[in-house]
């Protein structure tokens, strides 16, 4: 997940979406509509692109084609990206079971990124040692009125911060708001205390552990529990998915598989939830029980849970539709990842 400057992310980003192999003539074109640079500037950059191992070449000369090395971790220029309309974006046509094996087979974190969130771990846990019992359970209520305005906010929800703390502590329902905002709210809460109570059969994920995240996030919502059996469209873009329920199955069990191959937790985290928004296996509260189950791996491993408190919200849900049409999980890693560093060093919720 290395960053580039703005003009490289929009040459790999005309590489990944070309979904073929583009010639030098082809790149100048491209990027002199955006910015005023010479081919001269555009061959070193390409050179820097293919030393670094952002992209690859082939050919000689002017005949040189240029093309991605892999769409799962190149940063997607989304300015670029989303300024076209979705019905002129064009979707990877890679099939899932090609997805998932190369997903299993590439580490998503770089060796810089290992030792951040190695070092917050190390920290994480030594703060955790030496917390205090009434300190942890305010530590605890404190993570969980995050975690649920944040995560029902990115949803819709219009409680505030401070309502949702009312809700939380003394079961206050905001005045003129609709129930159903107080009971997801509440249900996040209740998720919670599921995985805090069972949290050795998340260190492994398993169909039964997410269908059970679902039903709770989801009760007395009016969601109909269980993998769903018919199409479902999503808001933003034109991709679409699985609608036979068997299939849907056989290929949430591979994301599964795909996930618990990571002998790193983080990246296991990252996967299945990724994976949880991509494949849309209920009819609703994907993203809410993505986020779930990616706390639960991490605290079945002893490590912060995410409040996704300072992500933001359009920016998130940009990283998902990449992920849907282009299978690339740079920017959904990459929120994911910041989230975890800054709970390392914000949070003290003691397993």
């Amino acid at each position: 997940m290395r960053e580039l400057t703005k003009r490289q992310q929009f040459i790999v980003n005309q590489v990944i979406c070309a979904h073929r192999p583009l010639s030098i003539k082809e790149i100048e074109q491209r990027m002199t509509t955006v910015y005023d640079i010479s081919r001269d500037t555009i061959w070193r950059e390409l050179t820097l692109l293919q030393k670094n191992g952002h992209i690859k070449s082939a050919g000689l000369g002017p005949a040189t084609i240029y093309y991605a090395v892999s769409d799962l971790l190149l940063p997607i220029d989304m300015e670029s990206y989303f300024i076209k309309h979705q019905d002129s974006r064009q979707i990877t046509k890679e099939t899932n079971s090609v997805f998932f094996k190369r997903l299993s087979q590439t580490n998503l974190l770089s060796d810089i990124d290992v030792a951040k969130v190695n070092h917050g771990i190390a920290l994480y846990r030594r703060n955790v040692t030496a917390l205090a019992h009434d300190i942890h359970k305010h530590e605890w209520e404190r993570f969980i009125i995050d975690l649920a305005y944040k995560s029902s906010a990115i949803e819709g929800n219009t409680y505030t911060l401070l309502e949702t703390e009312i809700l939380i502590k003394t079961q206050q329902r905001a005045a003129g708001r609709d129930e159903k905002e107080a009971l997801m709210i509440l249900n996040h809460k209740l998720a919670f205390d599921l995985i805090m109570e069972n949290l050795s059969c998340y260190k492994k994920i398993t169909l039964d552990n997410i269908i059970d995240l679902h039903w709770q996030l989801t009760r007395d919502l009016d969601v109909n529990s269980g993998l769903r059996h018919h199409a479902v469209g999503i808001s933003g873009t034109n991709y679409r998915p699985i609608d036979n329920e068997l299939v849907l199955r056989e290929h949430l069990e591979r994301a599964i598989e795909a996930a618990n191959k990571k002998g790193n937790p983080v990246e296991q985290a990252i996967v299945i939830s990724g994976l949880i928004i991509y494949l849309q296996p209920f009819v609703d509260g994907n993203k809410r029980t993505a986020r779930m189950v990616a706390n639960a791996v991490l605290l079945a491993h002893n490590i912060a849970p995410i409040s996704y408190r300072d992500i933001d919200e359009a920016y998130y849900k940009k990283a998902a539709i990449l992920l849907y049409e282009q299978h690339n999980f740079h920017h959904y890693g990459r929120i994911l990842l910041d989230s975890l560093l800054f709970s390392l060093t914000n949070y003290t919720v003691k397993v």
